[in-house]
């Protein structure tokens, strides 16, 4: 496969003092990516430059004004970067709940040839401490930087899911676990260009079936190399979607886990989101932002109409398709074929009440 990527390179939109963040949205998240930079926003340093880079192929130009003007401060530079072409020519797979915009982080070495480094987080997150501590952190000569995955350790404990045989069986990981959370993260960019990782990265996605698409790529591929992260970069609030899993976390683990809540930076709400259920652990907090965003109000009135939309179309059908169930159900016990289920029932029960009955009987 040829590995030749074309891309436009981008110049630095500082000359010094400066950190860089990368994030990745499509157009129809832009709402929930004005809620992560407004709490930006409210935490960054005057004194101190930052170039905001937004990895996408299909946010409106429309969208883009309102990014640029709702961050239009002296100290901060909003581009957006298209990645869409680096990835083209691989044969990337993922569910319907995911899109193709979670490969983006993979392509920044690629994209951002004139950087040596780049904080890259996804965008359901809360910004509760200045990014430049977290951008400056020292890698100790690692490749990359990412927290621990605290709900993991959870999963890892808990029979309702089967994350430990996943990591050992499928990902084969050496220390099966250790996995880390990408959503935040630190790449050395000269280092992945200097080794090649990024097409080695996107040879090893394509036509893979990874349950958590480049973070289990990452995993795989850096294992050994990554500089751990205090949770407190990446704290995932205890939203009901794992709701079995908290309780099973080690205890060493749930104490650092509580810690760090009261002195979060980043807030993930990996799991079910804020904009989804408003009454989930943490949810306030990024309300409390979404409601300073420009789309808010609009955002509102759109969901009142789907949601009028579904009165007035959805719970009439749901009514009838019921009605014709029922009806149909009824329509089949009365037909000749209630003689044989009865008689199949009172086969089972005569077997059952005197014992002779065996394993043929079952596979009937």
């Amino acid at each position: 496969m040829n590995n030749k990527f074309t891309a436009d390179e981008i110049l630095p939109a500082f000359k010094d003092n400066y950190s860089v963040w990368a994030l990745r949205s499509s157009n129809e998240y832009v709402p929930y990516l004005l809620a992560c930079l407004a709490s930006f926003a409210a935490h960054m340093d005057v004194n101190h430059n930052y170039d905001v880079l937004v990895f996408e192929s299909k946010i409106t130009p429309k969208n883009k004004e309102i990014i640029r003007s709702f961050l239009a401060r002296p100290n901060v530079s909003v581009r957006f970067v298209n990645p869409r072409e680096v990835l083209a020519q691989y044969e990337l797979r993922f569910p319907a709940h995911y899109s193709l915009e979670c490969f983006f982080s993979v392509t920044a070495p690629l994209m951002l040839k004139n950087y040596s480094r780049v904080l890259f987080t996804d965008l359901d997150v809360i910004i509760r401490r200045d990014l430049r501590e977290l951008y400056e952190m020292d890698l100790h000569g690692k490749p990359m930087a990412a927290a621990l995955d605290y709900a993991a350790k959870g999963m890892f404990e808990s029979n309702n899911w089967d994350l430990l045989a996943y990591t050992t069986d499928s990902l084969k990981l050496a220390n099966p676990r250790v996995y880390y959370n990408t959503g935040v993260c630190v790449f050395d960019l000269d280092y992945f260009r200097a080794h090649n990782c990024t097409a080695e990265l996107l040879q090893m996605l394509h036509g893979s079936n990874f349950r958590y698409l480049e973070q289990d790529a990452l995993n795989i591929y850096f294992q050994g190399k990554i500089r751990e992260l205090p949770v407190c970069w990446n704290w995932p609030p205890k939203n009901s979607y794992f709701n079995d899993i908290w309780a099973k976390m080690p205890p060493a683990d749930r104490r650092a886990y509580e810690a760090a809540e009261r002195e979060a930076g980043v807030v993930h709400y990996i799991g079910i989101k804020p904009w989804v259920n408003p009454e989930e652990h943490s949810a306030w907090l990024w309300w409390g932002y979404f409601r300073q965003t420009p789309l808010y109000e609009t955002w509102i009135l759109e969901n009142l109409r789907t949601s009028v939309r579904r009165l007035i179309w959805e719970l009439p059908r749901c009514k009838v398709s019921g009605y014709w169930f029922a009806l149909l159900g009824r329509a089949a016990l009365l037909s000749r074929h209630r003689k044989a289920f009865r008689e199949k029932a009172r086969l089972y029960q005569e077997k059952l009440l005197h014992g002779n009955w065996n394993l043929s009987f079952f596979k009937r």
